[in-house]
């Protein structure tokens, strides 16, 4: 993934998901004064904007376990098919 690329996700992320995120831990309630703001419990906050994170960090390692099972797979079936290879170089392709 390029720079730029990198650059976009994170704006998408600023942009879309935080305010969802603390929406979604605020229970839809905005704080409506200064007074009721600075009140208010910061965890939700907190959650509101390391909750996104999360989630980035949870799915970057679901993909990397992912890309680990797929990689390990095709390496498998390589040394499967070079096995095959071996017996019908080594053996004759009849038995």
């Amino acid at each position: 993934m390029s720079l730029p690329m990198l650059g976009l996700v994170a704006v998408a992320i600023w942009v879309l998901v935080i305010p969802i995120a603390l929406g979604f831990t605020l229970k839809g309630r905005w704080p409506q004064t200064k007074a009721e703001f600075w009140a208010a419990d910061p965890t939700p906050w907190f959650a509101g904007f390391l909750w996104p994170l999360a989630m980035v960090v949870v799915i970057a390692s679901l993909t990397l376990g992912g890309l680990w099972f797929m990689a390990s797979q095709i390496i498998v079936r390589g040394f499967f098919w070079l096995g095959g290879w071996f017996r019908r170089f080594l053996l004759g392709p009849n038995r």
